[in-house]
């Protein structure tokens, strides 16, 4: 599950389920917290959008926006595809920790950790960019090693 911002009124939370013949991802429209629309589109293989529920969330602002504010949140889209990795990544560690951790990831608790890993990132810059990259880090007391 990844939660978009699209600005301080509209969030599209997104996610996906596999199907009898591939995977579909989901997308839900929230106004200040209130569902108010639903689109989904369906993969038979796989996908070859540029960064994960991309098309999906093109299609939900398509259906349920018009002009200025259409157009401005498909640029906010725009920077998502130049900004990807870090948007969508904090959120998968932080749901990764918590499954580590045998607790249950629950929406507020992914957020919480979320918000500390993004702090932690912000501390250790080369080393956070290295681990959004692929890198393996490895510890040793306060030096971090990456390969």
């Amino acid at each position: 599950m990844r939660i978009f911002h699209l600005n301080n009124v509209y969030d599209v939370v997104c996610n996906w389920q596999k199907t009898r013949y591939g995977f579909r991802h989901l997308a839900v429209l929230h106004k200040n917290g209130f569902e108010i629309s639903r689109a989904k589109c369906c993969y038979y293989n796989r996908t070859w959008e540029r960064f994960e529920f991309e098309s999906v969330l093109e299609k939900i602002i398509e259906d349920n926006f018009t002009g200025r504010e259409r157009a401005e949140f498909l640029e906010v889209i725009k920077h998502w595809k130049i900004k990807r990795r870090y948007m969508t990544n904090f959120f998968e560690l932080a749901e990764l920790q918590i499954l580590k951790e045998g607790k249950e990831p629950t929406l507020d608790l992914i957020v919480d950790y979320a918000i500390k890993i993004r702090r932690w990132f912000d501390r250790h810059k080369g080393i956070g960019n290295k681990i959004l990259a692929g890198a393996k880090v490895y510890q040793y007391k306060n030096h971090y090693i990456t390969r």
